[in-house]
């Protein structure tokens, strides 16, 4: 059985969706799977990569960027996702 936690963005704490007693604590957590957004379809995908870095807002503060094997980043600004591919490289 999977267990889902909801996540929101800037807030250290993920309660469960399935048994009230239980959450996941703390800033460092990488997730195995997310669920995209209903705009961009809402699978789930899987995490292929974690890592901190600037925003892809610009306002020079760096956070958690996610890779998901869709080719699909994710970063956590201050009170939401960014959901962005990443730039092609021109040669």
């Amino acid at each position: 059985m999977i267990e889902w936690f909801t996540k929101e963005p800037g807030v250290d704490f993920a309660p469960s969706e399935d048994d009230p007693h239980m959450a996941l604590i703390g800033d460092s957590t990488v997730p195995d799977w997310v669920r995209l957004p209903f705009d961009l379809g809402g699978a789930t995908v899987r995490v292929i990569a974690a890592g901190r870095g600037p925003c892809v807002c610009k306002r020079k503060h760096d956070v958690q960027h996610l890779e998901l094997e869709n080719g699909i980043l994710v970063a956590e600004c201050d009170a939401q996702y960014l959901w962005y591919r990443p730039r092609k490289e021109t040669p």
